[in-house]
């Protein structure tokens, strides 16, 4: 598993916000699996970068802050459906910033 991690970080650049490496791991669904459920938050963030259904399904009630916000930034309805409760104020200005403020009307 380290060495999955350690492959899969690789593609960050200086400031960590690189994801250009997704396309090979869509073809890597068994070591996804695994890594979906890594210890390492910067793991599950670029699994939810990624942008597997079956992945936000996990992902979507991360315990992670960044890892919720990449969900976010799909913008997977039934995803938006259960961040617009998240109590991080980042999240709502995603959900908000992709043109969903009838989900904020009550934040």
């Amino acid at each position: 598993m380290d060495r999955l991690k350690d492959e899969l970080l690789t593609g960050f650049d200086e400031d960590g916000e690189t994801f250009e490496f997704n396309d090979p791991w869509r073809e890597r669904p068994a070591d996804l699996d695994k890594l979906v459920k890594s210890q390492n938050t910067r793991v599950r963030e670029v699994v939810a970068s990624i942008g597997r259904d079956k992945d936000f399904d996990v992902l979507v009630n991360d315990p992670e802050r960044d890892v919720r916000l990449q969900v976010a930034e799909w913008g997977r309805e039934k995803d938006v459906d259960v961040l617009v409760n998240d109590s991080d104020p980042c999240i709502w200005e995603e959900i908000a910033r992709q043109g969903r403020p009838e989900h904020l009307d009550d934040q």
